[in-house]
């Protein structure tokens, strides 16, 4: 495991340890677009740097309409106060279904 792989297991780790820690409190901050969009950008090149994009295929398509629908719900909800609850086990599945895409576009080889 190289440099890009260990930078996402420890961001991985940092949010889940904030999902752990306030596990079904009511969440206080708002949407926002560009925390969401500056945080894609950065993440497209930690896996490029990280090898994803080596061979575009079904993996990046995938992660790219992941992220997409993530930046579009940010922009359409922008501002507004979130309704929802930290969730550690939504947080858990969502980790494991993103390590395992990862995986399979070639991420972690």
């Amino acid at each position: 495991m190289g440099i890009p792989e260990t930078i996402w297991v420890i961001l991985a780790t940092m949010v889940g340890g904030l999902h752990l820690q306030s596990h079904g409190e009511r969440r206080k901050d708002k949407w926002n677009f560009f925390a969401v969009l500056s945080s894609a950008v950065l993440m497209t090149g930690l896996f490029y740097w990280g090898g994803f994009f080596d061979l575009v295929g079904i993996p990046e398509m995938i992660w790219a309409a992941l992220i997409g629908c993530d930046v579009g719900l940010h922009l359409w909800n922008h501002g507004k106060q979130r309704k929802d609850t930290w969730n550690f086990f939504c947080f858990l599945i969502s980790v494991s279904l993103s390590a395992g895409l990862l995986y399979w576009g070639g991420f972690f080889n």
